[in-house]
Parts: structure tokens; sequence; C-alpha cells
């Protein structure tokens, strides 16, 4: 087996360490959108189930959590950009300067695994965008969900506690 030979199979080797990191990078953002949201619902439920708070205090304390959950998700998706763009430096500095000297075929080869390896990441790039995007969207209805339900229990317990609006005298009775 040639050197070039060896170098294309570690290439491609390292073009699947990649790609596995990058689908585990993907799939831990996704369970993190997920348990950032579940812990906002769940913040959500306890403050709307408690109807005896000031509606402001409820509202500014959602918006609260709301921000500090967007936040948590874009630093995570910053994170995860970073990963990927720590891993790509790796691979192309490891394999930069071995194929400085290699022709023919293994060029070839070289060139079609970097554009597959390109696309995956570009394609990864797109994900990690797109679940941030979607757990922000689900925060954000969640908010305003739960706002709405509070402003209901709210009117709701109002109206319970209001007195009663005394009936309508009843119309006179014609004269016989």
């Amino acid at each position: 087996m040639s050197d070039h030979e060896s170098l294309v199979e570690a290439f491609q080797l390292s073009a699947a360490h990649i790609t596995a990191a990058l689908s585990h990078t993907i799939t831990d953002l996704q369970s993190q959108v997920q348990e950032t949201t579940t812990t906002y619902y769940n913040k959500v439920v306890d403050t709307t189930t408690n109807v005896t708070t000031n509606v402001t205090e409820t509202k500014a304390s959602l918006q609260a959590a709301l921000e500090e959950k967007k936040k948590a998700l874009q630093e995570r998706a910053d994170n995860a950009t970073k990963d990927i763009t720590e891993k790509i430096n790796e691979f192309t500095t490891q394999f930069q300067q071995k194929w400085s000297d290699a022709s023919g075929a293994v060029c070839d080869h070289y060139s079609a695994a970097s554009k597959d390896l390109y696309e995956k990441v570009e394609a990864t790039k797109a994900q990690v965008q797109q679940t941030i995007e979607q757990g922000k969207l689900t925060l954000q209805q969640q908010y305003e969900a739960a706002f709405a339900a509070k402003e209901k229990a709210e009117e709701a317990a109002e109206a319970a506690e209001a007195p009663a609006e005394p009936a309508a005298e009843p119309a006179a009775t014609e004269a016989k």
C-alpha cells in the first residue's frame, strides 16, 4: 500500500470521526433545547397555577425566564458552532501539509472526500440554526400561552370575587 493510499484512508477515517462528532453535537444540542424548553414550560405551569400573584410580577418573571432560556439556547448553539469549527480546523491542519505532494487519483479522492465533509458541515450548521430557532419559537409560544392563561385565570378569579349584580326588578304587573 502506498503512502498516498494510507493517507486517503486516514483522511476518510478522520472524516468519519468528524461526521460522528457533528452528529453527536446536533443530538446534544437538540437534547439541551428540549431540556431547556421543558424547564421553562414547568416554570410556566408553576407560575400560572398560582393565580394569587400580581399579573405584572408574573409577566416580568416569565419574561425574565424566557430571556434567560433564549440566552442559554443561543450560548449552546454558539458552543456547538465553535466545536464544529474547532474540529474542522484540527482536521484541515492535520491533512493540509500531507496533501501538498499528492497528485492524480489521490487528489481526486481527497477532493471528493473534502467536498462530502464540507457538505456535511454545512448541513450540520443549518441543523444547529434550525434547532436553535425552533427552541426559541417554542419558548416564545409557551410564554405567550402561559401569560394568556394567567390573564384568563386572573379574570375568572376576579369574576368569582365580584359581588353579584342585583336581579332586575320584575316588570310592573298590569292593573286588572
